[in-house]
């Protein structure tokens, strides 16, 4: 009973060599663990990909008790998994026995994974997958990059892409660039000027001119490591601690998701994500990814911004 694994997709017979994604979606029987699943369900997936539905059944006091969660966790992911169906790739089935962080990073480990989707918070029934317990726990462990998908799930239409000019951020433009989002989807690229960090160190004090244009070089920077994956995109810049205007700024301009990295700079390493990608899952209006950090995209350093970069280009939100 260590685990469970069944093909139930429709079009089968990849070579795994040749898959191009892998993507684990985590349940627990919850209707939100299943917002995690509907999300994947309106990307747009292609037959060498895989995705795998995980479900963890917790240790009775005895082993038909166990068996007992075992066959209810099976069920459960078979009934997620149903409705992928209609995907042209490959649908998995993944039950495992233990605790719902160490079972699912192992999942997410056994093979090269693109992302984790998981529900806000969950029942309880199998293992709960809650925002305030195991997902911050993968958030902070941060084995591969995290989908917290917050319902009413709809086909995505505007994402917001939060950067702050580091690595980090950037690897998030990169992934974002990789991820099979729907072909219509419009971009904002949204940095939130933050005069006490390194970035902005040397300009004078209250130069709100020249932070707008530091900002809007860092936007410039996101949209070349995009690519033709945003041919339209628009710069929102915000003004004050990213914990709340990333949230804010998606709420304006109507984003289904928000991409941030998981690391930042600043004269507190860390501040763009650690605790402020957990702050911003939490308060934000609709689906979070928390990009695992990486390899660093090719470019500038961040540090070699300057204002003399030139000038923002920017989208009032209204």
């Amino acid at each position: 009973m260590g685990g469970s694994r069944v093909d139930i997709g429709s079009k089968v017979g990849q070579v795994r060599s040749a898959l191009r994604r892998r993507i684990v979606v985590g349940v627990d029987g919850s209707a939100m663990s299943l917002a995690g699943v509907e999300f994947i369900a309106g990307l747009d997936l292609g037959p060498n990909d895989s995705v795998v539905i995980a479900t963890i059944a917790e240790l009775g006091q005895d082993r038909s008790e166990t068996e007992a969660a075992f066959e209810q966790a099976r069920r459960i992911c078979e009934r997620a998994a149903e409705r992928l169906i209609e995907l042209p790739c490959e649908v998995l089935t993944d039950v495992r026995l233990g605790h719902p962080v160490d079972q699912l990073r192992r999942i997410v480990l056994e093979e090269p994974t693109e992302l984790l989707a998981l529900g806000p918070r969950g029942l309880g029934q199998v293992t709960s997958l809650m925002l305030g317990s195991v997902t911050q726990s993968l958030l902070a462990e941060m084995p591969t990059s995290i989908l917290l998908a917050r319902p009413p799930v709809r086909r995505l239409s505007r994402v917001l892409l939060a950067v702050d000019g580091s690595p980090s951020s950037l690897s998030a433009a990169a992934a974002m660039r990789r991820l099979p989002l729907p072909t219509e989807v419009a971009v904002a690229v949204c940095v939130s000027v933050t005069p006490w960090t390194d970035e902005y160190a040397f300009l004078a004090r209250d130069d709100i001119a020249a932070e707008r244009r530091v900002a809007g070089a860092i936007a410039r920077r996101a949209i070349d490591v995009l690519g033709p994956r945003a041919p339209a995109p628009t710069t929102v810049i915000r003004h004050g601690d990213p914990r709340l205007e990333i949230p804010l700024a998606a709420g304006d301009v109507g984003a289904d998701l928000i991409v941030v990295g998981s690391r930042g700079v600043g004269r507190a390493r860390g501040l763009m994500l650690g605790s402020v990608s957990r702050d911003v899952a939490a308060a934000a209006p609709c689906s979070v990814l928390v990009v695992a950090s990486p390899r660093v995209p090719e470019g500038p350093d961040p540090e070699s911004v300057r204002p003399e970069d030139g000038d923002a280009r920017e989208e009032r939100p209204r």
